[in-house]
């Protein structure tokens, strides 16, 4: 079974990492809640609506070097 890894840190602190066992999830609205419960702001426009608006216009952005949000699969081994 394949899980989706949310990454989320602040320059110079430790991730806070969310796991999906959903791979096709929208990550945007737990972005968008780390986001408020750290009181870190990104102008994100309005156009963002789903996972892949979010990443297209994330690798785009020059400014954000102080937080780091990625994305990964891992393989679970089953037993």
């Amino acid at each position: 079974m394949k899980i989706l890894v949310l990454k989320i840190r602040l320059h110079g602190e430790e991730d806070d990492i969310y796991v999906f066992d959903n791979r096709e999830v929208n990550v945007l609205p737990t972005i968008k809640e780390w986001l408020k419960e750290n009181d870190e702001h990104l102008d994100l426009p309005a156009y963002l609506t789903d996972s892949e608006s979010f990443w297209k216009w994330y690798r785009n952005e020059d400014d954000i070097d102080h937080i780091f949000i990625g994305t990964h699969y891992k393989e679970l081994l089953s037993e």
